[in-house]
């Protein structure tokens, strides 16, 4: 899991180094953090919750699969036709 996490933020930084201008990266960075730690306190408590409530097998097992249509949703949504002119090479940042 680490070792994915860490290619996913890879492409997820230089995609947001080369799109986010460079005045508001500071702003926009801070924003995403303080979103990404409520969620993963709030993930952590309620997957907690579930296990206490049930046992750790099933929500382990919904969680993967939760955690994989969000994949896939993701995958879709930036595959689409109209984020193609992001992905081409040479393709124009708003720092150049």
């Amino acid at each position: 899991m680490g070792f994915a996490v860490t290619f996913a933020n890879t492409g997820y930084l230089t995609f947001y180094q080369n799109h986010v201008p460079v005045r508001m990266m500071g702003r926009f960075g801070s924003i995403f953090s303080v979103i990404d730690a409520g969620f993963i306190v709030a993930l952590t408590i309620l997957i907690g919750l579930a296990a206490e409530l049930t046992s750790i097998r099933p929500v382990g097992l919904i969680g993967s699969f939760a955690f994989f249509l969000l994949g896939v949703l993701a995958l879709k949504t930036v595959s689409g036709e109209k984020r193609q002119e992001y992905f081409k090479k040479g393709a124009s940042s708003l720092n150049s």
